[in-house]
């Protein structure tokens, strides 16, 4: 007699912690529209880096934690999906300063879950990139006229 009321039990525990697996958090999307053939050389805040298997999106502002740059990286096994105007008129883009904002907000409360898009022109083409911010770094010292990165766990 006693089995059946553990049994209930045991499958009203179950339940639980499957509807607190659907809790999950939505995430808040940040688009930012970046068109470096617009902005002369002197007066732009982000760079573009391609590399073997990724692309480095680097806002220079030292504003980040320990002083360094805002690093957004989009692996190259990520494809850019093509937008078409009328597809980008309807989405809310940020401005650098409300980027800047954002992602430092985001990394003090690592409780907010928040997924990066950089839409820039390629061409006649316009294509939209989901990208990863990198951690925050220091240049500890220069050796040889290269930096040497520090990762905040690091000392």
């Amino acid at each position: 007699m006693r089995i059946i009321p553990c049994l209930f039990g045991v499958l009203f525990l179950i339940v639980q912690i499957c509807k607190g697996q659907n809790n999950a958090k939505e995430k808040d999307s940040v688009y930012y529209y970046l068109d470096t053939a617009a902005v002369p050389i002197k007066d732009r805040m982000i760079f573009k880096d391609s590399l073997d298997f990724t692309t480095i999106y680097s806002l220079r502002c030292k504003c980040n934690l320990w002083g360094s740059n805002i690093d957004f990286e989009r692996p190259k096994s990520i494809k850019s999906k093509p937008i078409s105007p009328t597809e980008l008129k309807k989405i809310n883009t940020v401005s650098i300063s409300d980027l800047i904002s954002i992602v430092l907000s985001k990394m003090k409360d690592t409780s907010q879950r928040t997924s990066y898009f950089i839409i820039e022109p390629n061409g006649k083409d316009i294509e939209i990139s989901k990208v990863f911010v990198m951690p925050p770094r220091r240049i500890h010292r220069i050796l040889d006229g290269e930096a040497v990165h520090i990762n905040p766990g690091e000392n």
